[in-house]
């Protein structure tokens, strides 16, 4: 009995050994399993980060192609600055000589209508040397009367103060 008993024991001890075994397979197995998901989170985690990655680069790409295009622009623009420069000058110094040649005109303008401004003057006051002056006529004297205005009482008075015969068909265009 006791060699049975031993080998009964150690069937025991076989049987428990492998089910230490067998547990400790699994769990070798189950920390495979578990580093190989871990493993493969992993090249998906780095997988979507190089995708990332390769869009931001695509991004930078065409902004940085962007800005280039904005720089030729500009450095175009800038490129057509001293041409313009060079019109603006031009058209300066044009409106400068015209200035010049207006300011010439307007004096020779201003001269000339000091010189029109005398010879009108000139003459009215040659126009007025044949007015008559009547000296001794009192004011308001044309009030007095029949005489509705001055001219009718000028009439008046010439007829009757002038020559013995004065002329029958004197007109008196204006009186003031």
């Amino acid at each position: 009995m006791t060699k049975k008993h031993r080998h009964s024991c150690d069937l025991r001890g076989v049987g428990t050994q492998d089910a230490v075994v067998q547990e400790a397979e699994q769990r070798r197995s189950t920390r495979a399993q578990g580093a190989y998901e871990a493993q493969v989170q992993s090249r998906i985690l780095v997988e979507t980060i190089l995708k990332e990655l390769q869009e931001l680069k695509n991004l930078q790409q065409k902004e940085t192609a962007a800005i280039k295009q904005r720089l030729n622009k500009i450095e175009e623009a800038m490129g057509q600055i001293p041409a313009c420069l060079q019109k603006l000058k031009q058209r300066i110094s044009d409106l400068e000589d015209r200035s010049l040649a207006w300011d010439n005109e307007l004096d020779r303008v201003q001269k000339k209508l000091y010189e029109s401004q005398n010879k009108i003057e000139a003459m009215e006051n040659y126009a007025r040397r044949s007015n008559l002056y009547l000296v001794g006529v009192l004011e308001g004297a044309e009030k007095q009367g029949n005489h509705q205005d001055m001219l009718q009482f000028m009439d008046a008075l010439i007829k009757s103060h002038s020559l013995e015969n004065p002329p029958a068909n004197l007109t008196i265009i204006r009186v003031h």
